[in-house]
């Protein structure tokens, strides 16, 4: 278990985020998909967790493009994780809003996904109140 992921499943949600921050950042440059993976199934988690499900949700469509156009497998521990935290996005969205997140943030690149990963939402979610930046900054979504 990674220490990002140690720490959510301990409920040390900053500690989780700015791990798995670090992390992003030093597997970014050499693009090593399968940990950049990982470590946004763990960043869902902890915004999902953090009752910020729409963010939760963009990131989370964001990692489905990653896996699927990259051919990236989650490890067998983390695809539980997964598919729990999908779940929870659709419950607590209800499947039209889940769907129209997920279809707007599966269209972001490595790169923007890496940045809106990497982005001030993740250490201020008071953007959660009011409006959420998906894909660049020409799409802005109304919550």
């Amino acid at each position: 278990l990674s220490q990002w992921a140690f720490a959510q499943h301990e409920g040390h949600f900053e500690e989780s985020i700015q791990l798995a921050r670090m992390a992003l950042k030093l597997v970014r440059q050499v693009r090593f998909k399968y940990v950049v993976a990982e470590v946004l199934v763990t960043l869902v988690g902890t915004m999902i967790v953090k009752e910020s499900t729409v963010l939760g949700t963009i990131l989370l469509g964001a990692t489905i493009a990653l896996l699927e156009t990259q051919g990236v497998v989650l490890q067998p521990g983390s695809q539980p994780d997964f598919d729990r935290y999908l779940l929870s996005a659709q419950t607590q969205l209800g499947q039209s809003l889940f769907e129209k997140y997920i279809m707007e943030s599966r269209r972001m690149t490595f790169d923007e996904a890496m940045e809106y990963a990497l982005s001030n939402w993740l250490v201020d979610t008071k953007l959660c109140a009011t409006k959420v930046h998906i894909c660049n900054e020409k799409t802005i979504t109304e919550i």
